[in-house]
């Protein structure tokens, strides 16, 4: 991976990790093949807290992370419990929107791909249900990280192609981990009540990610057994709490150091880390290179999107 990559990859992962918002419009795009629908919008709401009552012309698809909320569609309603996916398409009008607010993901369609989709067994048919819950959100965060840096690379039309490639493997992601028929609804419940406690939890600590939580705690604190916590955290991240707060300390770090004048020690102190040489072991790990010389490179930089 070049700098240039790594930097971008640095940069969505800092986006992605503070929730920012974020829109994207392919459409206009010329593509090299043919095969996949082509994707011709894609944004993330990490707190919408709008409802929508409209009937579409486009071929939709909300992937809901986190909150709750109720779906309206052809005179039935559906529950909206994370994660889960909401569709919408031409010719049906919907009513959709959170209890207070939800984090949200989209993919748009226009209605030239309804073919790719519906024979393609993506969208769902008139017969089928336009909801549908999954279970492994970590495979979805991960294909929605490679999204992020198919659209860091937007403003060069030749990857109009790889971002298809990346919504439609995003969606795939959550058509291969359903929830089995038999989870009854008493256990989504019960299962969203120990997400919500998780997602507060990721809350905290990526706002205040120099402080120590005791995991084990926080789970007695809920009724929930430490090894249910981490079971239902590896669910929903790629890494266990520890790496995931490392991951966010050392994301800090090199804001600080691209941005502050701080000593590297300073530094080191404010993002939780003790240990300066600790500190530029994990950060060389993560970055390639020390502290020091990731400053004289990057010295001046605004570390955002």
């Amino acid at each position: 991976m070049d700098d240039r990559n790594k930097y971008m990859d640095n940069l969505y992962t800092k986006a992605l990790m503070e929730k920012k918002q974020f829109s994207s419009h392919t459409g206009a795009f010329k593509r090299q093949f043919s095969v996949l629908p082509a994707l011709d919008a894609a944004g993330y709401l990490p707190e919408k807290d709008n409802w929508i009552s409209t009937e579409f012309s486009s071929w939709n698809f909300s992937i809901i992370l986190s909150g709750n909320g109720t779906y309206y569609a052809e005179g039935e309603e559906y529950q909206v419990i994370p994660p889960c996916v909401l569709t919408q398409q031409p010719g049906i009008h919907v009513q959709y929107g959170p209890e207070s607010s939800w984090e949200e993901l989209f993919f748009i369609y226009a209605g030239k791909e309804a073919d790719k989709l519906l024979h393609g067994n993506v969208f769902p048919g008139r017969q089928s249900s336009p909801v549908w819950y999954f279970s492994n959100l970590k495979k979805t965060r991960a294909a929605i990280r490679l999204l992020g840096k198919s659209l860091n690379l937007l403003q060069d039309q030749q990857y109009a192609d790889t971002i298809d490639l990346s919504a439609y493997e995003t969606i795939i992601s959550t058509i291969n981990h359903p929830y089995q028929e038999s989870l009854t609804g008493n256990m989504i419940e019960k299962t969203q009540e120990d997400f919500a406690i998780i997602l507060a939890a990721e809350t905290y600590i990526r706002l205040n990610p120099a402080e120590t939580l005791d995991i084990d705690s926080i789970a007695a604190e809920n009724g929930m057994h430490p090894a249910r916590f981490r079971r239902l955290w590896n669910n929903l991240f790629d890494a266990p709490p520890h790496r995931y707060t490392l991951q966010l300390r050392l994301i800090q770090a090199a804001k600080l150091l691209a941005e502050s004048t701080m000593q590297v020690q300073e530094v080191a102190d404010i993002t939780g880390f003790r240990d300066s040489l600790y500190f530029s072991r994990m950060f060389k790990q993560k970055y390639g290179t020390a502290p020091k010389f990731y400053r004289e490179k990057y010295a001046g930089s605004l570390i955002n999107t």
